[in-house]
């Protein structure tokens, strides 16, 4: 994050950002107490895991968009991250998808199941 605060890139101004504007909410740490009962309570932790896992998204979407709106680059984004600038790259074109609610790719929006034939099944040679 160096090369972010020296290229003074962390500014208020003109938003150059196309990404979603997410809401979040105050940090839920009741969440944090569920998970902190793992020990006594495990169900009660992997049921509180996954709030928390829909909140953090939300909470890294909403710094993303934030970040770029501050002038922050791919680069520093995926630094601060600890990803590939590709990764920073992805996730805010998700972002971008998400907002504009495009699919790209989606077959009809449907998921394609594909079927594996069994390990047990001799592999027949065409004839």
């Amino acid at each position: 994050m160096r090369g972010f605060f020296e290229k003074d890139l962390y500014r208020h101004g003109s938003s150059r950002s196309t990404l979603p504007r997410v809401t979040t909410e105050k940090f839920p740490r009741r969440l944090i107490r569920k998970v902190e009962g793992h020990d006594t309570f495990p169900l009660v932790a992997l049921s509180a895991l996954e709030e928390l896992r829909a909140h953090l998204d939300q909470v890294e979407a909403e710094a993303i968009r934030r970040a770029r709106e501050l002038g922050a680059s791919a680069e520093d984004i995926a630094q601060a991250l600890g990803i590939t600038r590709q990764g920073a790259y992805y996730k805010m074109k998700q972002l971008e998808q998400a907002e504009s609610g495009d699919n790209n790719g989606d077959v009809g929006g449907e998921d394609i199941t594909v079927t594996l034939p069994d390990a047990d099944t001799p592999h027949r040679e065409p004839a």
